[in-house]
């Protein structure tokens, strides 16, 4: 039971180093996210008025 043990070990550390390419990319897609959100906002007011 140890070796299965010793492989999840780097696969951890893969999962971690591979985090952090989603994670920046993810910040372009939520910052996108928030100016469609305020876009939209904008639009609804124009049909509000």
């Amino acid at each position: 039971m140890a070796r299965p043990s010793k492989k999840t070990a780097p696969s951890k550390h893969d999962s971690s180093e591979t985090e952090e390419t989603p994670k920046k990319l993810s910040e372009h897609q939520t910052r996108r996210r928030i100016e469609d959100i305020l876009e939209q906002r904008e639009f609804d007011k124009q049909f509000e008025i």
